[in-house]
């Protein structure tokens, strides 16, 4: 019998989605050692598929530097990522059962975020630091999810144009990952759907502004992280009672996109 519970348990948990651990986007992460970005992240605040299964439509020559998919290089994430496409793909067209299996990683992330005294002014989460949103149904379950929780700031960068129109809630920010190739389409995706912001890509500072022009759009904040003006993680002085400094993420110390502010760039080159 105890075998056969241990079984059960592990089967439960291999059924369960895996969230990642960003420290770009954390909520909180403690020191490790000097401090520098090596951090421990102590939430899990983010979700992604596999690039791999980036469809062709959505590409374009830009995703030649996609430094998401670089990460799949090393096997525990690479695993992970894909352990997640198994459980998904079954349900892409589900939003019931999408809901289901997507509701326990923003449980988990939450319950985290209140067992460190996080403020819930601060909660974020991301989708998809790597891969794309795989359906319309998966874009639904997001804006069902984000009513779900409207303390937590949920955010998204997505090429897949096709499912923008379902992504809608107050507390989730989209923003049309837009370059040299791409722009038409999004430009056309942005006047019929005015909530959505730009993500403007390039190989340089000079694209990302070139981009922009063409959108005919105000060319937004160049990813302070990027540029060095906010820290990949920023400390405070604020320790545990181990003597370990804590801190957060550029992006939740920033707030730009997690609050949806307007227009960003990124840079390949940086």
């Amino acid at each position: 019998a105890r075998q056969k519970a241990r079984g059960i348990m592990e089967t439960q948990v291999e059924l369960k989605l895996k969230a990642s651990g960003d420290r770009k986007v954390t909520n909180h992460a403690t020191s490790k050692g000097a401090l520098g970005t090596d951090a421990t992240v102590n939430d899990k605040n983010s979700f992604a598929l596999s690039a791999t299964r980036c469809k062709d439509k959505y590409k374009t020559s830009f995703c030649d530097n996609c430094y998401a998919e670089a990460l799949e290089r090393f096997p525990t994430i690479r695993n992970a990522l894909e352990h997640n496409w198994q459980l998904i793909e079954p349900h892409l067209n589900s939003v019931t059962r999408l809901r289901k299996l997507l509701k326990p990683i923003i449980d988990d992330s939450v319950e985290q975020k209140l067992k460190r005294n996080v403020p819930p002014a601060k909660w974020t989460f991301r989708w998809f630091w790597d891969g794309e949103i795989p359906s319309r149904a998966f874009a639904q379950t997001m804006s069902v999810l984000a009513r779900e929780y409207p303390l937590v700031k949920f955010w998204v960068y997505t090429r897949n144009f096709d499912v923008v129109p379902h992504l809608k809630a107050d507390n989730l920010h989209v923003y049309l990952s837009t370059d040299i190739e791409n722009w038409e389409w999004a430009k056309q995706v942005k006047n019929d759907n005015p909530h959505v912001m730009y993500a403007f890509n390039g190989l340089t500072w000079a694209d990302t502004q070139q981009v922009a022009e063409l959108c005919e759009e105000p060319r937004g904040l160049k990813c302070p992280e990027l540029t060095g003006r906010v820290d990949l993680v920023e400390w405070s002085e604020q320790t545990t009672k181990q003597g370990k400094h804590i801190g957060e993420g550029a992006c939740t110390a920033c707030k730009y996109c997690t609050h949806g502010k307007g227009n960003v760039r990124f840079s390949a080159s940086n």
